[in-house]
């Protein structure tokens, strides 16, 4: 099997979603957690891409997930969402001034980035056709920015102001809480099962209609049945070329056969592994690596 880092780019590969600079850091104060070598060359995640973050206990997983997703800074390096050419594109740099937010700067891109975490999030006080509707904000221009200003805007607003979601929107919503077989009439969410809330996230970040999905641990406390069906929906979801998912995965034998690519954490460092085998050549490579982390 061809196991590679930085596969060359090559014309059935979709466009730069996110791109890791060499040199990029973090630190928790003066304990530095990961890197990417300067050594190394750059770490691209494309369109049509499904990455996973992979590495023992503790090494720093969802850290990383929290520094792609604006929330921590790096130490040092840079984060590229975007063509790095394209004046669209949106830098993170260590070397930003301290006040710039760096969510709210993501927010900027207009690709767009949705995140679900380790615990689900659920608000009991919406529906679960609601949780749905206001993933997609229809009709009015929607940032991440917008999250932190929102208590201040409504001051000025209307109070008959409302967000619109259209018929289209609406019947969407409905096919993907079938698909995920989430009972769309249920009204208070609290009943749901941890397992079904954490599906209920997934939609929500799929129906969001961005390019960028970050995903911690969406395998979690789902069934075999459930785990197929998630897989699927990212297989679609990245089949346009044009979107990406990153995840963090445990389980190495959710890997085979669905991830592309592994961003793999060792000793502080950050790898890049193409997948591009056979499911069986894939699960020995990916076991080779365990072996690695704990032999």
């Amino acid at each position: 099997m061809a196991v590679h880092t930085n596969p060359p780019v090559n014309e059935n590969q979709g466009p730069q979603i996110i791109t890791l600079y060499p040199g990029l850091s973090f630190s928790f104060g003066k304990t530095p957690l990961f890197e990417l070598p300067l050594s190394s060359e750059k770490i691209v995640i494309r369109g049509g891409d499904i990455c996973a973050v992979f590495g023992p206990n503790g090494c720093g997983k969802t850290t990383l997930l929290n520094l792609l997703s604006g929330f921590l800074r790096p130490t040092t390096g840079q984060v590229c969402f975007g063509p790095s050419d394209d004046a669209h594109g949106i830098v993170i740099k260590s070397s930003a001034p301290r006040w710039l937010n760096p969510a709210a700067k993501i927010a900027q891109w207009d690709g767009g980035v949705r995140r679900t975490f380790q615990v689900p999030v659920i608000s009991p006080d919406i529906s679960i056709t609601g949780h749905i509707s206001v993933a997609r904000r229809m009709k009015r221009e929607e940032t991440f920015t917008s999250w932190y200003i929102a208590p201040i805007r409504r001051l000025f607003q209307s109070k008959n102001q409302k967000y619109e979601i259209d018929d289209t929107s609406c019947e969407e919503s409905e096919q993907l809480l079938k698909a995920f077989n989430l009972n769309k009439s249920i009204s208070n969410p609290n009943t749901l099962s941890y397992g079904q809330k954490r599906l209920l996230n997934i939609a929500q970040a799929i129906f969001g209609g961005k390019r960028l999905l970050m995903l911690d641990e969406p395998f979690a406390n789902l069934s075999t049945s459930a785990i197929a069906i998630v897989k699927q929906m990212f297989r679609d979801f990245v089949a346009s070329k044009d979107r990406a998912v990153v995840l963090v995965e445990h389980r190495a034998k959710n890997l085979p056969d669905f991830t592309n690519g592994l961003i793999t954490m060792r000793d502080g460092l950050l790898r890049f592994e193409a997948l591009k085998g056979t499911k069986e050549e894939e699960e020995r490579f990916i076991s080779k690596l365990i072996s690695s982390y704990f032999g």
